[in-house]
């Protein structure tokens, strides 16, 4: 047990080191802490944290006056996750005995972050305003992200809540979902569309949510209809075999020996297998809202077996193994008559379900 913790502290080591050797000194402070925290005074750690927090610092910093000097669109959102680094930097040495030692004044940033999520804020809330004035659903897309990550370093800044909640409106993808036309098996598949693993900016609705909510945008139409079912006559397959076993029928006495008496017993087994299919299709088409074209069509099938086994035999019944003996107990049974019915219907859901997800998932 000593041997492997000493090699994952030397191997937690060597990643801190080869963080700082690739520039990463954020990376290689947090390796360091970690290690001493597991192994105080270790000396690799040690190095790596003297080497590493300074420079740590420095980087940061200067990115952020980078940002700033060159007129960076996200300078302030720069700002805001340095600061955050410095501040979690701060943190991990204090609550490590070990590194304070190393760092005993480590470095925060605490005024200069609250500062710069105004600023960022600002700067997010103003990449929201003009990616919302661009009138598309990808920019509408993009401008209710922004405006959540306003709203996200200052709750209730000016109108972001307003302007996100406009924004993913636009951005929302309107589909209405028709009623099924009636059909003799009483199917319809509706939830199955409305279940499917959602995409946020895609709202599924129903007729008369559209007027109860007064849409004016309808973008597409999902529409469904069942495309038959059938259930096959039964088939019977059968398979025949011969089976020996040895029983024991008594005993006798051989020296000083009481041995049993085995006798070989026979039997003829065949086994039967009833299977039955049944074959369910739907046909799933999505139209364009504004001119009813036809954007996508998938023909969806669901095919399902029930089967069952018994058997009969002739000869010894004490040559049956218990799997044979079981089935000769059975006798010919048959489904329950919405057994494959309800497995085709539920394989149905599933597959439009996922067909849906699929479809909208990039939308």
């Amino acid at each position: 047990m000593l041997i492997l913790l000493g090699g994952w502290i030397i191997q937690g080591c060597v990643s801190g080191q080869r963080a700082f050797d690739q520039g990463n000194y954020v990376q290689a402070v947090l390796d360091a802490v970690e290690r001493l925290r597991e192994s105080p005074g270790n000396r690799k750690a040690v190095q790596v944290l003297q080497l590493s927090y300074p420079e740590a610092i420095k980087f940061l910093e200067a990115e952020i006056e980078e940002r700033k000097i060159s007129g960076s669109p996200e300078a302030w959102t720069v700002a805001v996750r340095n600061y955050q680094q410095i501040n979690r930097l701060y943190d991990e040495i204090r609550r490590s005995p070990s590194a304070l030692k190393i760092i005993p004044e480590p470095q925060q940033r605490f005024k200069e972050l609250a500062e710069a999520r105004q600023f960022a804020a600002e700067e997010l809330y103003q990449k929201g305003i003009a990616a919302m004035m661009k009138g598309t659903r990808e920019d509408s897309k993009q401008a209710y992200f922004n405006f959540n990550q306003t709203l996200n370093l200052v709750p209730a800044y000016k109108e972001a809540l307003e302007f996100a909640n406009q924004a993913k409106m636009d951005a929302t993808l309107h589909v209405v979902v028709e009623p099924m036309m009636m059909n003799r098996l009483g199917w319809d598949f509706e939830a199955a569309v409305f279940g499917a693993r959602r995409n946020e900016f895609v709202r599924f609705m129903t007729p008369q949510q559209v007027m109860r909510d007064t849409i004016r945008r309808i973008d597409q139409v999902v529409a469904m209809m069942v495309n038959g079912f059938s259930q096959a006559n039964p088939v019977i397959t059968r398979s025949s075999q011969d089976v020996v076993d040895s029983v024991k029928t008594g005993e006798k006495k051989v020296g000083q020996k009481v041995i049993p008496v085995m006798t070989a017993v026979k039997a003829r087994v065949t086994v039967f297998e009833k299977t039955i299919q049944a074959r369910g299709a739907v046909v799933l088409k999505i139209f364009d809202g504004r001119s009813r074209a036809e954007v996508a069509s998938y023909d969806i099938e669901s095919v399902q077996q029930w089967s069952d086994n018994w058997a009969i035999y002739t000869g010894d019944i004490r040559a049956l193994t218990r799997n044979f003996r079981n089935l000769a107990e059975k006798r010919e049974s048959a489904p329950a008559e919405m057994v494959l019915r309800n497995l085709v219907r539920q394989d149905l859901e599933r597959k439009i379900s996922n067909r849906v997800a699929e479809y909208y998932r990039n939308f």
